[in-house]
C-alpha cells in the first residue's frame, strides 16, 4: 500500500501547478493546463496523422518555401506542439515557453493571412476548417485566448515557487 501512495503522491506532484496545494488558482490553473496541453497535443496528432494536408495548409500561406522547407514546417510544426502539450501536461517551465512561442508564431501567421485577405484554412485543429477571414479571425482569438492560458499558468506556477521558503542545508559549519 505504501507503493501505492507513494505513486499517488507523485501523480499529484507532477499534476499539481504549484507545491502549495490545491487552492482555487492551483485548480484552475490545473484545468486550464490539462486543456492546453491536451489541446495542444490532439492538434499534432491530427497533423501528424495527414502530413500532406497539412503540407498543402501551410503552402497556402505562401511564408514557406515549396520542397524540403516545406517537408520540414509540416513535420516540425506538428512535433514541436506534442513536444509543447506533452511539457505543459507535465508542467514543465520549458513546455510552457515552447507553447507560448509557438502561439506568439501561429498569431503572427494568422496575422499575416488577415492583413493580406487569404481565403486559407487556419490549420489549426481540424484539416476542414472553415476557410477564410471568419475562420482566420476565430482562430486568431482562439490563440490569445491560448496564450493568456498559458501566461496563468505560468503565473500561478511561479507564483507557488515564490511562496516556498527555500530549503535549508546543514554545512559544514552547522555541524557539531
Amino acid at each position: 500500500m505504501a507503493h501505492a501512495d507513494g505513486f499517488a503522491a507523485t501523480v499529484f506532484r507532477v499534476l499539481s501547478p504549484a507545491a502549495q496545494g490545491p487552492g482555487p488558482l492551483t485548480v484552475s490553473a490545473l484545468v486550464v493546463r490539462l486543456a492546453l496541453g491536451g489541446l495542444f497535443l490532439w492538434a499534432s496528432v491530427l497533423k501528424l496523422a495527414h502530413p500532406r494536408t497539412f503540407a498543402h495548409v501551410v503552402d497556402e500561406y505562401g511564408l514557406v518555401p515549396d520542397g524540403w522547407p516545406l517537408v520540414i514546417a509540416a513535420f516540425a510544426i506538428p512535433t514541436l506542439e506534442a513536444l509543447a502539450g506533452i511539457g505543459v501536461l507535465l508542467n514543465r517551465r520549458g513546455g510552457h515557453w515552447l507553447m507560448l512561442g509557438m502561439l506568439a508564431l501561429f498569431i503572427g501567421v494568422l496575422w499575416f493571412g488577415i492583413l493580406n485577405d487569404l481565403d486559407v484554412d487556419c490549420g489549426c485543429f481540424s484539416l476542414e476548417e472553415q476557410r477564410g477571414q471568419a475562420g482566420l479571425k476565430a482562430a486568431f482569438a482562439r490563440d490569445w485566448a491560448m496564450a493568456a492560458g498559458v501566461l496563468w499558468c505560468m503565473y500561478v506556477k511561479n507564483r507557488g515557487r515564490r511562496a516556498d521558503p527555500p530549503s535549508q542545508t546543514t554545512g559544514r559549519e552547522g555541524q557539531a
